[in-house]
């Protein structure tokens, strides 16, 4: 079984390292400008999605990178937006998801329950998901706890995150709304320099799975989906 597992785990870190050099090749081939159209659908989605929600079942927080147990800006923002959206759904159901990252003795998830406890959620209101890494980890970990509940979920993350999660999302059949942390988008370097992050990572992606789909590489397609 362990063989197994280590030479699944082999496999799917070789095709990342292949569809990346493909995204990046294919990126320098076209001056950047295969890049343009996934800009505009992030600026777009970041600048249109609601700040606050009518579906009040299930709202699944996504967590950010810690520094030294500290909270992010950014995941303050995200964790401020569940708590007012809990005084307008007393009763609807948070999932917290995020694992534990170098230099932290909490996860992700771990410090978004207390502060959201300490805001006073009542903890049996708040579920966590502390195992996964990043985006795709955070949507497939949290996936089995969905089909609890009777509504989609609402998927509450900061702007220039929003339209990676729901593509991410969409690519493995999940139906969700989406609600921004940031009441609206405010424009900054910062905010320009994630934004161009978003859609490298969104470049990747899609390249990766066009190209899974036209080898039939099963282990490829089925790690994003």
């Amino acid at each position: 079984m362990y063989r197994k597992f280590s030479r699944t785990a082999r496999i799917l870190q070789r095709d990342g390292i292949v569809t990346l050099l493909l995204s990046n090749g294919l990126l320098l081939l076209s001056a950047g400008i295969s890049l343009l159209p996934l800009l505009w659908h992030i600026l777009r989605v970041a600048a249109s999605t609601p700040h606050t929600s009518h579906r009040h079942t299930l709202f699944v927080v996504f967590g950010h990178k810690l520094h030294r147990d500290t909270l992010s800006d950014d995941y303050r923002l995200r964790l401020e937006r569940a708590h007012q959206l809990h005084t307008r759904h007393p009763e609807a159901s948070f999932l917290i998801v995020g694992g534990t990252s170098a230099g932290n003795r909490f996860s992700e998830a771990a410090a978004g329950r207390d502060r959201l406890m300490a805001a006073g959620i009542p903890g049996n209101l708040i579920d966590t998901e502390d195992q996964s890494r990043h985006t795709l980890e955070n949507l497939k970990n949290a996936r089995a706890c969905w089909d609890r509940y009777d509504t989609p979920p609402v998927l509450i993350t900061n702007r220039y995150h929003l339209a990676r999660t729901s593509t991410l999302a969409r690519g493995m059949g999940l139906e969700h709304t989406l609600c921004a942390a940031e009441r609206e988008m405010r424009c900054s370097p910062r905010l320009a320099t994630q934004l161009l992050l978003e859609a490298y990572y969104l470049h990747w992606y899609w390249v990766g799975r066009y190209w899974s789909t036209l080898m039939r590489n099963r282990h490829s397609l089925s790690r994003i989906s």
